[in-house]
Formats: structure tokens, sequence, C-alpha cells
């Protein structure tokens, strides 16, 4: 069943591509039911769907992003040196005082810490890794994991190696316009691993506006910095966007 759903959303998908194909690509779906589904669908997705990547959620039923269950479909993506790009989800346990946007946030750092500390990130480096909402919590979290982690593992994982698997993530700029969200996020990777985002259509048009309006009110970055963000670093991620 879930093949069939991730089928025809896949397909549908491609249908307003090829309809608009100057305005809209479009990420695959997969079904996690069982890996041969996931990896027949990638490959019809991208191979005769021409479709521009992969999403995926933070959590799969619990387990998370860069755990060992997923390595053979990340084995295919990192072969095909695809785009995956990870939206959070609600974790397995809920606190029903923390607000939605709360845990969305934890949940994406959850996942980039599972990818960088199982050695994931490292492993399938060709994989191009989008984590959406700026990383959640992850740049206000990123130096304390640098430093603190290796005394924990004594020694398995050096703070040179978390720092640099954190800035190969990319990372996109949703809900993320404010002074101190960008201000961070440009420490953490600089402008050429960020992206715009917006969460349309559950954003209204003033929210959109409105941030629009703070990315460029923010004086931490260059014109060049800016237009990396808005949409050079999208184009080379998506180099068939460029022709469209």
């Amino acid at each position: 069943t879930a093949r069939r759903h991730a089928r025809q959303i896949n397909e549908a998908l491609a249908e307003v591509v090829a309809e608009y194909p100057g305005r809209f690509a479009a990420f695959a779906v997969v079904p996690h039911d069982d890996m041969d589904s996931t990896l027949r669908e990638i490959a019809y997705a991208l191979d005769v769907l021409k479709l521009d990547g992969v999403c995926t959620s933070t959590n799969i039923r619990g387990t998370y992003i860069g755990d060992p269950i997923f390595d053979p479909w990340m084995a295919e993506l990192h072969r095909r040196r695809a785009v995956l790009f990870i939206h959070p989800t609600m974790p397995s346990v809920m606190n029903p005082a923390v607000p939605p946007v709360i845990e969305f946030s934890f949940d994406s750092a959850r996942m980039i810490m599972n990818m960088v500390l199982s050695g994931a990130k490292r492993r399938f480096s060709d994989i191009k890794v989008i984590s959406t909402h700026g990383g959640g919590a992850m740049p206000s979290l990123a130096h304390r994991l640098a430093i603190v982690q290796p005394l924990v593992s004594k020694g398995a994982v050096t703070t040179q190696q978390i720092e640099e698997d954190l800035r190969s993530f990319y990372y996109d700029l949703t809900s993320c316009m404010g002074e101190v969200n960008l201000a961070a996020a440009m420490r953490l990777t600089g402008s050429r691993k960020l992206l715009m985002g917006f969460d349309y259509p559950y954003a209204p048009e003033t929210m959109m506006r409105e941030e629009i309006e703070r990315f460029f009110a923010f004086d931490g970055m260059a014109d060049a910095d800016r237009s990396a963000i808005t949409t050079g670093n999208a184009l080379a991620l998506f180099p068939r966007l460029a022709t469209r």
C-alpha cells in the first residue's frame, strides 16, 4: 500500500513539473515498508520520472535517519550523488505540553546528530542532505556537541570531525530569517550551504513577505552571499533548473 501511494504521488508530481517546467521541481517520496520497495521507487522516480531528488522525514516510526537499517537506500542515494531533503516529524514519544514547532526543531537536531555520530553522513558523503528549518536546534547545540561528545565517546569521534560533518549539510532557512538565526547559520556553514525556504502553502503570504524583508535587512552578509542563498546554491544543487 505504501509503495502504491508513493508511486501515485510521484507520478502526480512529475505531471506538475512537466506542465510547468520553469516553475516547479519536485522531490520523490519513498515507501518505508520494506527496503526493496524503497529502492525500486528511488530508481523509478529518478530514472523514469526524472524527479529532482528524494525526501524523507527525520525519523521513521521512531528510528532516525542515520541508523544502519537505512544503509541500503542511503548507499543507493550516495551512488547517485542524489539530493535528500529531510523534514522533521514528531518524535515517537510526545510531551503534550511541548508545541510541535519546538518538537520539530529538536527532531531535526536529533536526526543531524544521529547522522554525524553514527558515521552515516561521512560514509554517504556524496548525498547532498538538506535539513530544513535551518537545522532546527542544531546551530545552537553545535559547539556543545563538538566539544563534549569527544569526551563522552573517549576519542571515538573528534571535535574536528563533528564540525566538518555539521558543515557538510545544506540547511534551508524556513522560519529562520531572524537576525540571531541567520547569524548562527552563517557562522555554522557560510552562505554556500544555505537555501531559501518558506513552508508554502502553510505559511501565509504575509509571513513570507515579512521573512523576505528580514532576510534582506540582515547586515551580516554581503550581496554575493544573498545571491547564493536566494538562487545560486539551488541552481548548483539542481543543474536542470538552470536550463528552465
